[in-house]
């Protein structure tokens, strides 16, 4: 860590303190590395407030004359708990200085592997009139800026009530974002539909809000929010339903998550800190899709031994065949598959306890046979879910039953578990989210969460975690409504929730499920998919007889697919009308695109991303003369030289490109 400035920041820092507190009272700021994002802190009459500048070169900075815009507005902060009111009557107590960070760590799952974090940042103290201390720590990068609450003391707990903090984004722009869900058997569990470009300041269509992540387009910059750095002591937030003049205002979770088994508020004993307020900021879109800063905030790597957390592809039998995981008949041709394909796992889902023509012991054991892992399906379990009847329950929300069970997993060689229905934000599941990570890490257990909440850079603490559903993904084809959005939906999300973290849409689904419903997608768009949506695990979802009617280089392209990634590149395309990324694998790149265009269309795709003086082969997969056809191309290509396309309506493709030897 580096505590020291370079000379020349340092004196600018100086100086723009100096100048901020002489001309504007009480007032801190902080400016990322490369000057071009700044985050400002404003004491007034007792009560804080916060803003963004942002400027989209510093070539030119100085302090008087700098070219920094507004970004997010003069915008209101503050905590109210049972015990303090810390929204107002703040005094002033000290300010750290600017100091700079920098560090290179490892992701094993994610956009890109290897992650540079470099920041600023300085922590502000204030007091109230009953001597509570709370301190608020800015940082600034140069891919955006984030702040959080610090509350000091010892031997004492507070119970946050509420939170004001509001995000200011103006009214002049558009937005990407996501309603929450109120309180229901099934939810909530970030499974709405998108909104696609509206104005900023559209009301929810419930009085529960918004949720996170939140893309806005201003017309200075990309921006989205967030948030992340969770380590229980806090519940985890979404967005007031109304935001007047475009400010966005913090909301609790709902009072009826839970059916009461845990309060709306969080209760922490001090000292502790809430979750960093992040904001991303890009000069396009394409920034934003890469922007790695939820996991910058959060903690480094719990686990000291990682060798055994594999990401890989995985069979999935539950979407075609619901009840395939309790009948070992039934069951045994998804491992077969899984083992035809080369792929690591096969999920075993809900009710698998119940299995019929033999048991899940068996089926692990053939499994193992065939060189592939098992994981399997969990109720998260306790009051907090009404959903009992579907097993196997009550293992995994009680730590005794919990460790006990995990002990089990690993002694038969089981690879991990996906635990669904936790459905609340509350600060009580927060913590079992926690819990669960690091008791599934002292067993060399991985895991996903379904009918969970929205990744908060987990995945960098816990790297165990492969993924998280919070989406609403392939599972949702039993509705034609979805399947009609569903191209509109599959291009917004490589924007939105696919940013923050891991995402298990379940891809690949030609018939939808149980051919309930229609698809309006090509099949190039759902193969593309595989690549466009990000995932430690991939829980690819076609049924077996879908698979064994693929062309031969989709078998083979699906056969070497990739879950992890050292690096991802936005290529062209925007929210709700195309999206089209280049990630690369060691030396070979995956470029995949999808459309919600209802024409057909041609296009250009660069290859800017390759290295000079390398030719590669390129294996185009696209689409054919119709949506259920496919067409395939070999060609070879040098950096600079466009691969041609031709997209059927609601199409896609994907192009490996790899080195010519």
């Amino acid at each position: 860590m580096s505590t020291k400035s370079p000379p020349c920041i340092a004196l600018l820092a100086s100086f723009h303190l100096l100048f901020n507190t002489s001309l504007f009272g009480e007032r801190w700021s902080v400016d990322g590395p490369n000057l071009n994002n700044r985050i400002s802190l404003t004491l007034d009459e007792g009560k804080l407030s916060y803003e963004v500048n942002h400027q989209h070169t510093a070539a030119n900075w100085n302090v008087e004359a700098s070219g920094f815009k507004p970004l997010i507005q003069p915008s209101k902060m503050g905590v109210m708990t049972k015990q303090y009111d810390l929204s107002k009557h703040l005094v002033f107590l000290d300010a750290s200085p600017v100091t700079s960070f920098s560090e290179t760590y490892t992701m094993l799952t994610g956009k890109q592997r290897l992650l540079d974090n470099h920041y600023r940042e300085r922590r502000i103290r204030f007091q109230t009139k009953d001597a509570q201390v709370i301190a608020i720590r800015l940082r600034a990068y140069a891919e955006g800026v984030a702040f959080r609450y610090e509350f000091e003391g010892t031997q004492q707990e507070l119970t946050v009530t509420h939170e004001l903090t509001e995000f200011a984004v103006g009214t002049s722009g558009t937005a990407w974002i996501m309603p929450y869900s109120a309180v229901a058997t099934w939810s909530p569990g970030y499974e709405e539909d998108y909104q696609n470009a509206i104005p900023i300041g559209t009301q929810a269509p419930d009085t529960v809000g918004w949720a996170f992540p939140a893309l806005f387009e201003l017309p200075e910059a990309w921006v989205l929010i967030t948030e992340s750095g969770m380590d229980g002591d806090y519940f985890a937030s979404h967005l007031q339903p109304n935001s007047i003049g475009g400010a966005y205002q913090i909301r609790l979770p709902e009072p009826d998550e839970t059916y009461g088994v845990y309060p709306q508020e969080s209760t922490a004993s001090l000292p502790f800190q809430s979750p960093w307020r992040v904001i991303m900021i890009g000069r396009d879109q394409g920034a934003i899709l890469g922007n790695n800063l939820v996991f910058h905030l959060a903690e480094p790597c719990a686990i000291e031994e990682t060798s055994w957390i594999q990401p890989g592809p995985a069979t999935w039998s539950w979407l075609h065949d619901k009840s395939s995981q309790t009948d070992y008949d039934r069951f045994i041709p998804f491992i077969d598959l899984a083992a035809e394909l080369g792929w690591p796992y096969s999920l075993v889902d809900a009710d698998w306890h119940l299995m019929k023509n033999g048991t899940i012991l068996e089926a692990n054991a053939y499994a193992k046979s065939k060189g592939v892992g098992l994981t399997l399906w969990y109720n998260s379990g306790g009051q907090h879910n009404l959903v009992k009847p579907i097993g196997p329950a009550d293992r995994m929300h009680d730590p005794i039953a919990r460790k006990a069970e995990m002990k089990w997993m690993q002694q038969h060689g089981f690879k991990g578990m996906k635990v669904d229905f936790m459905q609340s934000d509350k600060q009580g599941l927060i913590q079992l989210y926690i819990d669960i990570l690091s008791d599934a890490a002292d067993h060399e257990l991985m895991v996903d969460f379904h009918g969970c909440t929205l990744p908060r850079g987990w995945e960098r603490t816990w790297p165990n975690l492969m993924t998280m559903e919070a989406v609403k993904g392939g599972e949702q084809l039993w509705s034609q409504d979805f399947a009609n959005k569903s191209p509109m939906l599959n291009t917004i999300l490589p924007f939105t929730r696919n940013v923050v973290g891991s995402m298990d849409y379940t891809p690949f689904s030609f018939s939808g499920v149980e051919n309930a419903v229609t698809t309006v997608t090509s099949h190039a768009h759902e193969l593309a998919t595989t690549v466009i949506f990000e995932s430690g695990w991939q829980h690819v979802s076609e049924s077996v007889e879908n698979f064994e009617a693929l062309p031969y280089y989709v078998w083979s392209f699906l056969s070497d697919l990739p879950t992890t990634w050292d690096e991802t590149q936005w290529i062209s395309g925007r929210p709700g009308e195309q999206a089209i990324l280049a990630r690369r694998k060691g030396d070979t790149w995956y470029v995949a695109g999808i459309t919600a265009s209802a024409k057909a269309q041609a296009i250009e795709v660069p290859t800017d991303f390759l290295i000079d003086n390398q030719i590669y082969k390129a294996n185009l997969i696209a689409d054919g003369t119709d949506r259920t056809e496919w067409s395939r191309t070999l060609s070879e290509h040098r950096r600079g030289e466009t691969i041609q396309v031709t997209l059927l309506p609601n199409g896609g493709f994907i192009v490996v490109l790899e080195e010519k030897i």
